[in-house]
């Protein structure tokens, strides 16, 4: 219980910060007026055209690094954890002294435990669920909370 404990620990004191992507890259200005554009439609909610602009935005010709952080905290909020898992990998390619890349993939991975449980508990009689068992996805929750994946320009 003593290595649960420290484990939940770590994870706090780690994932208070996951708020921020990486510096953003020189651009030209229409790539910059695009970039604008959909950083605007995320922060007001818009996902789905935010996303088609970052996704024109890291096509080979414009190669923007920093759209598929964006696109991994898109990915993220739509519950598709597995692209962001996959966006955030990419991400961490090109920024891996960025500490947010590296706790906001942290965060998907929290979600997917969480939700992986809440699966397995609906198939539970509650007699059959251990201690443990709740102790655990109570952790997780609770780490949950904390670990808001958030994209912002810095």
């Amino acid at each position: 219980m003593k290595c649960f404990s420290l484990l939940i620990a770590v994870f706090v004191l780690t994932l208070t910060g996951c708020r921020l992507t990486p510096p953003m890259a020189h651009l030209d200005g229409m790539t910059e007026q695009q970039r604008n554009i959909a950083i605007r439609a995320y922060q007001q909610g818009d996902f789905h055209t935010a996303q088609g602009i970052f996704l024109k935005l890291t096509a080979p010709t414009i190669a923007d690094a920093q759209s598929i952080c964006f696109l991994a905290a898109i990915y993220y909020r739509q519950h598709e954890y597995q692209a962001a898992l996959n966006a955030f990998s990419e991400c961490q390619q090109h920024y891996p002294q960025r500490h947010e890349v590296w706790l906001n993939a942290a965060a998907t991975h929290i979600r997917i435990a969480t939700e992986l449980l809440l699966a397995g508990k609906s198939y539970q009689h509650n007699a059959a669920i251990t201690d443990d068992y709740q102790a655990f996805l109570q952790a997780l929750l609770r780490l949950q909370g904390m670990a808001a994946v958030e994209a912002r320009q810095l």
